[in-house]
């Protein structure tokens, strides 16, 4: 598929929001009513952009976002470095990135593959491969801001055809065994979570620095380049 954006006044206004949302999917109106710009690349969906994120780079411009949600996007994509690499672009500095995506536990019961199409397990601690130095934050190029784990993913409403999700039962075990996960996230990390069947989600919350400098740094200038428009979605 060859990528374009969809835009219309809607969508040259809230770009100026500098807020948005990768992998809308099924969340694209909920998120568009709270104010994100949504990308996506199922057009069924009707995103303000239709992007498909394996390509690179966005067609965002540099330093230009405050504030980034990807919620299982990551696993899905072939190449992790290049889209962190894009996300660090089109950043401003100290702007925030909240990424959702399962822990290696969960993407071992469900499994690789067409079907489930996980393209990699992503660790914990993703940001740690992207520091310049030996443990100093000024030479990192993301910063944790928090690390939590959750046993079943509430982010989006439950499948139709789950049988216990949504219950107030289940809601409550999620709760405990959530708390139980958060008590200590390395522990979690590397023995809890395969005692309870995989943990749903890792919330990643950190903060972009651009004060530290990319090898090879992607550019992009949406104003040059060619799009095509659409006066309605």
């Amino acid at each position: 598929m060859s990528n374009y954006v969809v835009s219309n006044d809607r969508f040259r206004q809230t770009v100026e929001m500098k807020k948005i949302y990768l992998g809308s999917g099924s969340q694209t109106q909920t998120k568009r009513d709270q104010g994100f710009v949504t990308v996506d690349f199922d057009a069924r969906y009707k995103p303000d952009v239709l992007w498909n994120l394996d390509e690179h780079p966005y067609p965002f411009n540099d330093n230009s976002i405050d504030y980034i949600e990807a919620f299982h996007v990551i696993e899905h994509l072939t190449d992790v470095d290049a889209f962190m690499q894009d996300l660090w672009r089109i950043c401003k500095h100290d702007a925030k990135i909240k990424l959702m995506y399962p822990h290696i536990s969960r993407v071992m019961a469900t499994g690789f593959g067409p079907k489930d199409k996980h393209r990699t397990a992503i660790p914990m601690r993703l940001l740690d491969r992207y520091s310049v130095g030996e443990g100093f934050k000024e030479e990192w190029k993301f910063t944790y801001e928090s690390i939590r784990f959750e046993w079943l993913r509430s982010d989006v409403p439950p499948h139709p055809k789950a049988k216990h999700k949504g219950k107030w039962y289940a809601e409550a075990l999620n709760g405990f065994i959530s708390w139980l996960g958060n008590i200590n996230i390395t522990a979690t990390d590397r023995v809890l979570a395969y005692w309870f069947g995989g943990f749903d989600n890792i919330i990643l919350e950190c903060r972009v620095n651009k004060q530290v400098s990319w090898a090879k740094p992607m550019q992009r200038d949406v104003e040059k380049r060619s799009v095509q428009y659409s006066a309605s979605f």
